[in-house]
């Protein structure tokens, strides 16, 4: 629970968490706005259920096959990650 709560409170704030900031990365929708707190819910809820049921190899391994690179709860919450420029 804990985890699911941190994501999305932080995309929904900043669409980035701690570690996206490090790296110069952000959560966006496909067309590159800032995301929705609907869309920061349904991501961080994707990832945590992926993750909790051990499913997060497949999570990842969907993101190699993709053009964008999107890992599967990225296309559940039809966002994006891009980088950055500072």
């Amino acid at each position: 629970l804990v985890p699911i709560l941190y994501e999305a409170f932080m995309l929904k704030a900043r669409g980035q968490t701690l570690g996206k900031m490090a790296l110069s990365l952000k959560v966006v929708t496909p067309e590159g706005r800032d995301i929705r707190p609907r869309e920061a819910w349904l991501r961080g809820l994707a990832k945590g259920v992926m993750y909790g049921c051990c499913l997060f190899p497949l999570d990842l391994l969907v993101g190699v096959f993709t053009w964008e690179r999107t890992c599967l709860h990225d296309l559940f919450a039809k966002t994006r990650v891009v980088r950055v420029t500072r």
